[in-house]
């Protein structure tokens, strides 16, 4: 058995995995373990109970009361073996390789990082706001060979063991070994990170980082670091087919490429076909391809109201064609589908702008049974005043945006509603309920958290940045 020291553990753990794989005549019964067991990252750890074990220590022989856990480690030998003999705490003599422990010596291997790594160590206790982004200070192991540009990257299970996401981040040490770290919390929760953590690992650049020029303030910037580009690998195989024209660009592509670069030169119009490319799969190819958020769904509460039903209206004759085919290509994106709710709401067509037909409901009558919802939308003042000064901007407009959100699933019968083909209901969220706008805002605002107001107004499914 491997044990790791660690002098942060104030009990003795062994792994579940490792007790499993003791013959089950040489096991030792678990008996149940009231104390708490919290991880390096504030979280509590999985255990199954306590059990005494005979240990071999190198040359000692030992019987201790472990506590069995979920842990990635074979065994961490704690506080409770090193520290609480009668004979006297152990001595880790990290330059000799040894552990002293009651007269004996223990060898050690040391198992460090890689060449050029160091770890980065969070400074002291933070709290992350639920749906936020917050710049904490860690620090980095000093080595024997200091290298004054370092890229810190987060550890393999930093997202799995503390539930936060750490950007990339290039720093410069040659005046401190501490560096400022964006944390994003995407859950509803407050996470901790504690003093100690290990978040992220740092090493040498490579010379593919290259500076970025950042318009700001210059007064602002004075006293800040520069930034660098990383060349992500996952975005050098990209960057490799560069593109001499547009017609390498796919076909959903180009209205894209003709519309940003009218009056663009030839460079210029390479590199929008390059930034079209490299983030082509954010564009929607054709009207089937339609994304769907994962941030949550969208509910409908009527409280202990009785179902509503109207009957169906005429549709002028103008439409009657053009609405079995609208209803027809719905139920093929899957935005609607087949029903047999005992709520039914009659369909009004509008003809859009672009001459096609939007299939809209009349949920008034559903509409006053809901519990409405009052997140609120921005203020055109405040958008105003947020974009006051600026003279550059780029918009974004989503691909039918509200049906890119679910519909709660015991809710999907609510949005029901009746045609000459027959009853169908919404699996994504369509347009006219009353707590559409607040939910789509919510979703959108929480997607883009820390960049409302700041660099980017939000307002349903339109944003624009500037």
């Amino acid at each position: 058995m491997n044990y790791t020291a660690e002098t942060g553990a104030t009990k003795t753990v062994i792994s579940e995995k490792l007790y499993c794989r003791i013959p089950q005549k040489n096991r030792p019964n678990i008996t149940k373990c009231t104390d708490s067991i919290i991880g390096a990252g504030g979280k509590p750890i999985k255990k199954l109970g306590k059990a005494l074990f005979n240990l071999e220590l190198g040359p000692l022989s030992l019987q201790k009361e472990l506590v069995v856990a979920s842990i990635d480690d074979e065994a961490l030998l704690g506080l409770d073996i090193l520290q609480n003999e009668e004979e006297g705490a152990a001595d880790i003599l990290l330059s000799e390789g040894v552990i002293k422990f009651m007269g004996k010596v223990i060898p050690c291997i040391q198992v460090g990082l890689p060449h050029g790594q160091r770890r980065v160590i969070v400074s002291e206790d933070f709290q992350i706001p639920p749906y936020s982004e917050v710049i904490i200070e860690a620090d980095l192991e000093r080595k024997e060979d200091e290298s004054e540009d370092l890229i810190i990257e987060p550890t393999e299970k930093f997202y799995e063991r503390c539930n936060l996401l750490l950007a990339s981040t290039v720093v410069n040490i040659e005046r401190r070994l501490t560096a400022p770290l964006r944390v994003m919390n995407p859950f509803s929760h407050e996470v901790t990170l504690h003093k100690g953590t290990v978040i992220g690992l740092a090493e040498e650049c490579s010379s593919d980082c290259t500076s970025l020029i950042s318009v700001e303030d210059h007064d602002e910037t004075e006293n800040h670091q520069p930034v660098r580009r990383i060349k992500l690998e996952r975005n050098m195989c990209k960057e490799k087919k560069l593109l001499t024209s547009d017609a390498e660009l796919p076909t959903h592509l180009l209205k894209l490429y003709d519309d940003a670069g009218p009056t663009s030169t030839d460079h210029e119009k390479r590199e929008i076909a390059q930034l079209l490319l490299r983030n082509q799969d954010v564009f929607s190819e054709h009207e089937f391809d339609l994304g769907l958020t994962p941030l949550g769904e969208h509910a409908i509460d009527t409280g202990v109201h009785k179902p509503v039903k109207q009957p169906p209206r005429r549709v002028p004759h103008a439409m009657a064609n053009e609405d079995k085919e609208t209803i027809e290509k719905l139920e093929k994106q899957g935005i609607i589908k087949k029903s047999t709710s005992p709520w039914v709401s009659p369909v009004v067509l509008v003809r859009k702008k672009s001459g096609g037909l939007r299939v809209c409901i009349d949920y008034r009558k559903l509409n006053a049974l809901t519990l409405k919802d009052a997140f609120p939308l921005p203020r055109i003042q405040d958008c105003l005043d947020a974009v006051s000064g600026d003279c550059l901007f780029s918009t974004f407009d989503l691909t039918s945006g509200y049906h890119q959100v679910p519909v709660k699933q015991s809710d999907q019968a609510k949005t029901a509603f009746v045609t000459k083909y027959g009853l169908y209901e919404y699996t994504s969220m369509p347009f006219g309920l009353t707590n559409a706008p607040a939910t789509f805002q919510r979703f959108m605002e929480i997607a883009l958290s820390g960049l409302q107001w700041v660099t980017c107004l939000i307002y349903l499914d339109d944003v624009v940045c500037f």
